[in-house]
């Protein structure tokens, strides 16, 4: 008896209404997490998004992915969205940047977020994905490593499509067997993820950064002068040159203090002035006592905070550090470095700095991986729910370590219809905003079959 009365009908209905409750509350739960993780009203966190055809069901997504470390300078990472995109064959020429960044706009307010608290992004040279990291959401964009080096090796190698035409068979057949390891990281998950915490990058603003690299005479230097020496530059013009990048590097982290310094730095409020109760006489007899003990002014306080940085940063660019020796031949991580100088107080806003830089992430592999996730769970079984619930469960399958059933409050039909995510619900596909209206501003047709061209050369390799 008790048996027959435990048993629940699966449905269509009832999947779509818990998928709606699991996905309400796993995001209450990342909502929470990236309140906490805010280093005030600075830009702190990064992004990857990404334009791809899963090859699952040749279907094309869209997503964003972002990137962070929290306030215990843990590196973490968490799926936003992702979004089913058919454009019609018309739509394919056109384009759509401007409900893209309408998207990425949307899926950020989901989340209690804003444009304006992204920092930097990862992505690859796509033209349209790189117009909007730094030009439609002004970003600080680097060029997703393995994407860079593919083609650095394809310019500096000739990779050929028949090995017997090879001038070098050796390098060749490195070659195919790395194209097989760069085939299994995006298509088998515990490769992909093996290759994620393997592979690291450092720009030149975290190598200052580095207890063991910050000093930028040594290897920055080296290479600045080497590259200008290589391309004909007299040795004058190249140190002009290492001057002008050292000034910039440093002035670039200097931006970043002065952002993520959280100590108010105007005057504080003042009490006006008392009732002339006195002679006038004696009023002007005081009036210069007066004014010695007003508050500074704002100008005096700005100075403070400028000299309070400048000697933090030239006290860490003049102080030996290095990171600890956990064993021998192992040494700690550069966040848990920087957790020990946090929490000793040693260089308080450069620790903030940390934060910012290194959630940027070396590779865009993991979103890839995501569309992927996305194209398996959009199977013709599945037919009966719209794409939209396809991409909330998504969602929940990419986030796994948020998704606490204990913590999932019951919703009514009625609730669960206004906890759908805005996101979702953008219409990929509809007239643009006229800041967006014209064609040149749009999704290329180029792009779209460099989507499919790449899913192609996926399912070769």
């Amino acid at each position: 008896m008790l048996k027959e009365e435990a048993r629940v009908a699966l449905n269509a209905k009832v999947i779509r209404h818990s998928v709606v409750e699991l996905y309400d509350a796993t995001k209450r739960q990342v909502q929470a997490m990236l309140t906490e993780s805010r280093i005030g009203s600075a830009k702190s966190y990064s992004v990857v998004a990404d334009f791809r055809t899963a090859s699952a069901m040749n279907t094309n997504f869209l997503g964003l992915r972002l990137y962070l470390v929290d306030s215990s300078y843990r590196f973490k990472s968490v799926l936003l969205g992702t979004q089913h995109f058919a454009p019609q064959y018309g739509e394919r020429d056109g384009g759509i940047r401007g409900p893209f960044y309408r998207w990425i706009g949307d899926v950020l307010e989901d989340f209690r977020l804003s444009r304006h608290d992204l920092f930097g992004s990862t992505s690859d040279d796509g033209p349209d994905v790189k117009w909007m990291m730094r030009s439609g959401l002004k970003l600080c964009w680097e060029w997703c490593v393995p994407h860079f080096t593919h083609a650095a090796t394809k310019t500096a190698f000739g990779i050929v499509a028949e090995s017997g035409s090879s001038k070098n068979p050796a390098m060749t057949d490195m070659l195919r067997r790395i194209v097989k390891t760069v085939y299994q990281t995006h298509h088998v998950v515990v490769m992909g993820t093996l290759f994620s915490e393997l592979c690291s990058v450092m720009t030149d603003e975290d190598l200052l950064l580095h207890p063991n690299f910050k000093n930028p005479v040594g290897a920055l230097k080296k290479v600045i002068l080497m590259s200008n020496l290589q391309a004909g530059a007299s040795q004058q013009v190249a140190d002009r040159h290492f001057i002008k990048v050292r000034r910039k590097i440093i002035d670039g982290v200097r931006r970043i203090m002065e952002a993520v310094d959280t100590q108010p730095t105007s005057p504080g409020i003042v009490a006006p002035p008392p009732v002339a109760v006195l002679s006038g006489y004696l009023m002007e007899l005081f009036a210069e006592t007066a004014n010695e003990v007003a508050p500074p002014s704002v100008d005096t306080h700005t100075a403070m905070h400028e000299q309070r940085i400048d000697e933090e940063l030239d006290r860490w660019l003049s102080t030996p550090t290095s990171l600890k020796v956990i064993r021998p031949g192992e040494f700690e991580p550069v966040l848990s470095f920087w957790k020990r100088q946090h929490d000793q107080g040693n260089f308080r806003h450069l620790s903030l700095v940390a934060r910012v830089l290194f959630s940027m992430p070396s590779s865009s592999s993991q979103i890839e991986r995501d569309f992927e996730t996305a194209g398996r769970m959009g199977t013709p079984q599945r037919s009966s729910l719209s794409p939209y619930y396809v991409d909330m469960a998504t969602f929940l399958n990419c986030n796994r370590d948020y998704v606490d059933i204990t913590q999932c409050p019951k919703l009514s039909t009625n609730a669960a219809a206004e906890r759908l995510p805005s996101n979702v619900l953008v219409n990929m596909t509809q007239d643009l905003d006229d800041e967006f209206g014209s064609l040149e501003n749009m999704f290329s047709a180029a792009s779209m079959d460099l989507g499919l061209s790449d899913n192609e050369e996926g399912t070769e390799g």
